[in-house]
This record gives C-alpha cells, structure tokens and sequence, in this order.
C-alpha cells in the first residue's frame, strides 16, 4: 500500500525521548509523513480513550486512531471477536514493532475501565519523566479575596508558590513470563483476556492509592478533617436528611460531586433513594447538586462505614505518564520464554482538603 508507513524498533525510543507514549507519537509521526491526521491527534491517551467513549455514547462511529490504521494497513486484525493470533506480530520485522504497543494500551484501558480515578479526580496532569513539583495549596479565604480600594490605591499582596519538594511518581508493575509455542499460536482477543487482567489490578490498586490519599493525605498533614465529617442521626441508617448534610458539608465554593463507600453502605443510600418517587426530579428542590455515588467495596481502604465525598475539580490531582510501558526484558532460550515487565506509573496529592467530606454511618 503507498499509504504504508515504515516502522523500526527505534521509533520507541524516539517517542521515549519525546516523553510520550509510542501511540502517542505514532499520531504525529503519521501526520509529518504526509498522511491525514486523525481526530485524536495531539492527545494523550487518557483523552484519546475519553473522546472514543463519548462519541461511542452518542451513537457516533468513532473513528480509527494512528496505531489502528497501521494495523489494518499491515493486514493485522487484533480488536473485536474475530483476531489473527499472536505469530502475526512477528511474521514480519516492521509488524514486530506494533506489539508492544499492543500490549501497553489493553493493559492501560482496562486499568482506566476498572479504576474510579478518573471519577473521583478531574485534575489529571499528564507529564515527562517520572518526578514533578507538587503543587500545594496553604493559603487562606482572606489571602484570597480582592480587596476594595479607591483609584490610585495600592492592591494587597499574596504570593504564590509552588511546593519545593520533588515528589517520585509511584510506579505499578508486574512481569509475567510465556512460552512461544503456547502464545505464539493464541488469537490475540484471548491473549487481550489475560493483559486486561493485568490492567484491572492496576485500575484496582491505583484507586485504593487515591482513596488512601484523600483519607490520610499526601504527607503533608492534609487529608480528610475532621470538622468535615459528620455522623447519620441514628447509627446504622442514613436518612434523607443525613445524606442532605453529607452532601452540604463543604462550605462555599466547594461541593461534594462524587462520594464512595462500601456495597454495604451503599446499598443504604440506594435504599433510602428508593423512597422517593423521583429522586432527580426531588433533589432538585434541594438546590443541591445529585452527587455520582461509587461502590469500592475494599474495607482495607475504606476502614469503618464511611461514605466518602469529594469535589472532583478542586480536592485531588493525579499524576501519571499517560502509558502502561512494557519491556521486554529478556528471552530465556533454554526454556523458549519470554520475560516481560508492564509497568504504570502514577501518583496522586490533595491540592485542597477543604474539598474533601465524609459522613459515617455507623459511628
């Protein structure tokens, strides 16, 4: 095909050296070759995934990306219910090169799938390398607030600064190890099962990460306070007026959009929203914004029955490179393996813990 770009082992490194994910990169490198960029041009991954789902929840055909035009420009078929196997990767050495991309994005949007991240935090900051300067917030309401002045007075002054500690962004990883003859000859949407496996841990340890964060902060004495958490009138219910003060115990400008609690819990909040006959339509009266309720049924995270609430824009940041990177670290000959390491990096700190609330219900 005269469309066909040619690919080489190197290009991962050129998009390492870029910071950037290689599907990333393969979106740029397609348009400079002369081709059509796609709509995903200049997105990161985590955008790339969100656009795709909300034109696929419209109804819309959603396009395909870079990494999947070379795939069908290559004659490979590795999404859907009918795949080639996996020996297809490797029939050719430009093809090889498309594997490992493979294997980074099916780990990297099961774990955004499985993960509340994204839910419980809209402040996601997408960076090179694998250290950044925390960004922390200690300033007051009165710091704050302009202040009223005649012409020619003097404006007051705040500083603002950024944290001066290097924060290391935590890594999660994993290596597993195959033998040729048995992958070689799988269909890659079963091979696909096992990989997104692997991204459902991620998605799962990552989440315990944030809600471990916002509960007990970021090591700076920030998490939840306790002036922001409230007990249910009676132990072991949550009425309609509990959940009412959980919903406004943020003061202005802040408020509780997103909460999280154990099945247990949260069975009693969908039990008392039972009792209303509309509950969109009811709440509305409140003033109140209807917050997105989660179940993380991990009680090792969320110790005691507590619902937790946050203000997705204002309480957290999350940090990540953007990538599930795999590496293929070494072929063991004698045994006919292969030795692969997927890791993910990410990490997360309160910018603001007045957006942060809690209400426990069996106090």
């Amino acid at each position: 095909m005269s469309n066909k770009i040619k690919l080489e082992s190197g290009m991962y490194e050129e998009a390492k050296l870029k910071g950037i994910p290689f599907g990333v990169w393969l979106e740029g490198h397609r348009a400079e070759k002369g081709l059509e960029p796609t709509p995903y041009h200049g997105l990161s991954n985590y955008e790339r995934l969100a656009l795709k789902a909300s034109m696929a929840a419209q109804g819309k055909q959603v396009p395909m990306d870079a990494y999947e035009l070379t795939l069908a420009e290559y004659g490979i078929k590795a999404f859907g219910q009918f795949t080639d196997r996996v020996e297809k990767f490797f029939q050719l050495s430009d093809t090889a090169v498309l594997f490992p991309e493979f294997v980074d994005r099916t780990i990297h949007a099961a774990a955004i799938r499985t993960s509340l991240v994204s839910q419980l935090v809209r402040n996601i900051v997408v960076v090179q390398g694998f250290e950044y300067r925390k960004l922390y917030l200690n300033d007051t309401e009165g710091e704050r607030q302009l202040s009223k002045a005649g012409i020619g007075g003097a404006a007051p002054r705040t500083k603002i600064s950024i944290s001066g500690v290097t924060t290391t962004i935590n890594k999660f990883w994993r290596e597993f190890r195959f033998k040729y003859e048995e992958v070689y000859m799988t269909p890659l949407n079963a091979y696909a099962f096992v990989l997104k496996r692997v991204g459902d841990q991620i998605g799962v340890d990552q989440t315990d990460d944030l809600i471990l964060t916002l509960l007990n902060g970021d090591g700076n004495s920030n998490g939840l306070q306790a002036g922001l958490s409230i007990d249910v009138t009676t132990s072991g219910t949550i009425t309609k007026l509990d959940f009412i003060k959980f919903c406004s115990v943020l003061e202005q400008p802040y408020r509780i959009d997103r909460y999280v609690g154990l099945k247990a819990d949260m069975q009693k909040v969908w039990d008392m929203l039972s009792d209303m006959n509309n509950p969109p339509s009811q709440w509305a009266a409140t003033s109140i914004p209807m917050p997105a309720g989660y179940e993380w049924n991990r009680p090792s995270v969320l110790s005691g029955n507590i619902l937790l609430g946050v203000d997705s824009e204002r309480a957290g940041q999350y940090v990540t490179s953007d990538t599930a990177q795999m590496t293929e670290t070494e072929k063991l000959i004698r045994t006919q393996e292969v030795s692969t390491v997927v890791t993910e990096w990410g990490s997360f700190n309160v910018v603001d813990n007045n957006g942060i609330g809690a209400i426990d219900i069996v106090p």
